[in-house]
């Protein structure tokens, strides 16, 4: 099955929680082999643009944070 990632369930990765999401909802989907993801370029834009709004208001996160995120999902085999 082809699965399409929505930029929600990959905020975890730059330190952003989201409410009734848990933090490992991407961990667990990604364990299942049998399925091929995708994620968007435009993915990439929405983490970075949330990234660096909530940066520049409060110290939760930093640049470092968004990019390494950013960099985990670019770099991980299992998603194209």
């Amino acid at each position: 099955m082809k699965i399409l990632i929505d930029t929600s369930y990959f905020l975890s990765l730059i330190r952003i929680g989201i409410e009734n999401i848990p933090k490992t909802t991407l961990v667990n989907l990604l364990t299942k082999t049998s399925n091929k993801y995708f994620y968007s370029n435009l993915t990439l834009f929405e983490l970075t643009a949330k990234g660096l709004k909530i940066s520049s208001q409060e110290n939760t996160i930093t640049p470092q944070d968004i990019r390494v995120g950013i960099d985990a999902i670019q770099n991980d085999s299992r998603l194209v």
